[in-house]
């Protein structure tokens, strides 16, 4: 267990419904601002849960890579999801 027990399916979609607009934007917009823009950076998003602010970084940074490493598979799933819309 790399960031607590995997989540289930249910569990990444109250994370996705209610954490994140509540609790979690208020720490990615700090983030985003402490990020200096860099075409080449690498970015991992360790116990990514459901990609959440992937896209924002990605916006921020167009040339990065980004990856996510997540010990949950439905957690994983969503993160595909959110990442293809």
């Amino acid at each position: 267990m790399m960031f607590g027990p995997p989540l289930t399916a249910a569990d990444a979609a109250v994370l996705e419904n209610a954490v994140v607009p509540r609790y979690l934007s208020r720490f990615a917009s700090l983030l985003l601002e402490m990020m200096l823009p860099y075409e080449q950076a690498r970015v991992v998003n360790l116990g990514c849960r459901h990609g959440y602010p992937d896209a924002l970084v990605a916006e921020k940074m167009p040339g990065a890579s980004l990856v996510g490493v997540d010990a949950s598979a439905p957690a994983i799933e969503a993160a595909r999801a959110r990442a293809s819309t």
